[in-house]
């Protein structure tokens, strides 16, 4: 995108990167036995935040490697996407956090927070 993009198409083209990305990863966790891909959505006008939740049932991530997740390079599969390290950069950037809850042969959810403000149009 060019510098007079304006920056809320930005930020959706971040947004779609992220979630593109942990959807592949949950996918790919449930490759071989299948299971459930669930996206969800939490607002907070309180807060002014929103949380997206991407869970899968798939093999999950042993605990020695949830602090390794983001760091750059590191990866446990043989394929490379975009990696989490990239995730976890495109999420800072947006001014937010994500975070990684993982049960072994039980699945993983990834839980994004960014921040929200509702605009209105007089």
């Amino acid at each position: 995108m060019d510098s007079s993009t304006p920056s809320s198409l930005q930020n959706e083209a971040q947004i779609e990167m992220i979630l593109d990305n942990l959807i592949r990863n949950a996918i790919e966790a449930m490759a071989e036995k299948g299971g459930i891909l669930t996206v969800k959505s939490d607002y907070s006008p309180s807060k002014e935040e929103v949380i997206i939740h991407v869970s899968d049932t798939g093999v999950g991530i042993p605990e020695e490697n949830l602090d390794k997740l983001f760091t750059p390079f590191y990866s446990t599969k043989h394929s490379q996407g975009m990696g989490l390290a990239l995730v976890s950069s495109l999420v800072n950037q947006l001014g937010g956090t994500i975070d990684v809850q993982s049960q072994v042969g039980k699945g993983s959810t990834f839980a994004v927070t960014l921040p929200w403000k509702e605009t209105t149009t007089e």
